[in-house]
């Protein structure tokens, strides 16, 4: 069975992939890693490119009143540090964070040990880490001046009392511009531990590839991650 929260993102993917090859879903194929990551294949020897997508459960709403805009910061360190993955897109949504790739068929066994190695085992130097972590301080602060942005954030502090920091608007710029470098790599480190792991991320591929082929491919790429870190869930009421 297709773990529920993932479940909207493959309708996601579905439909992208869809528009783009006119496959029948049900051509979607489901496998599980050993270390419990979730891996949707859609094969079509019709397309020029490979289209990857890696989601990670780890969006503002996952987000604590201390760990704030982290998330997205941790996004933007990912892309930053791995210019020669080229990214299409990079976003840190409310419920996920998701990186997407379109490369050449060649590529990619390349292309899956650079990516599993940027977000299992990411490894940020000071300078990247510090111009990262700057520019979305100023960022925060020029936003908490512009009137809409006012807006946004007190009207979601008025719907969302209870935790306001879950949503993009609730980082508290004068508590964010204090963070020092030292206390915001705790924070990112923790993050990447406890979040970005296998049995916390799903990969999204379609397009000019071989299954049996990529299927060892990733066992030898995002197959070699293993993680002790399981993220507690809410009791649904």
């Amino acid at each position: 069975m297709i773990s529920r929260k993932f479940t909207s993102l493959l309708s996601i993917f579905i439909f992208s992939t869809i528009s783009l090859t006119a496959l029948p879903a049900d051509n979607v194929k489901e496998y599980t890693l050993e270390n419990n990551m979730k891996i949707f294949l859609l094969e079509d020897p019709s397309d020029a490119l490979v289209h990857i997508e890696f989601t990670c459960h780890a969006g503002f709403s996952s987000q604590t009143q201390n760990t704030s805009g982290f998330f997205k910061l941790f996004s933007r360190l990912i892309k930053e540090n791995n210019p020669e993955l080229n990214f299409s897109t990079v976003e840190c949504n409310a419920d996920s964070s998701r990186y997407i790739l379109e490369i050449a068929p060649q590529a990619i066994d390349q292309t899956l040990t650079k990516l599993s190695d940027a977000v299992f085992s990411p490894a940020f130097s000071d300078e990247l880490f510090l111009s990262e972590l700057t520019k979305l301080k100023k960022e925060v602060s020029d936003n908490a001046e512009e009137l809409s942005t006012y807006i946004n954030a007190a009207i979601d502090s008025r719907i969302f009392s209870d935790a306001p920091w879950k949503h993009d608007s609730g980082i508290y710029p004068p508590l964010f511009k204090r963070i020092s470098t030292s206390s915001a790599r705790n924070f990112i480190k923790d993050i990447s531990d406890r979040w970005y792991t296998p049995q916390n991320s799903a990969l999204f591929i379609c397009g000019n590839f071989n299954t049996e082929k990529l299927l060892v491919s990733l066992r030898s790429s995002f197959g070699r991650f293993f993680s002790n870190y399981r993220i507690p869930a809410e009791k649904e009421s």
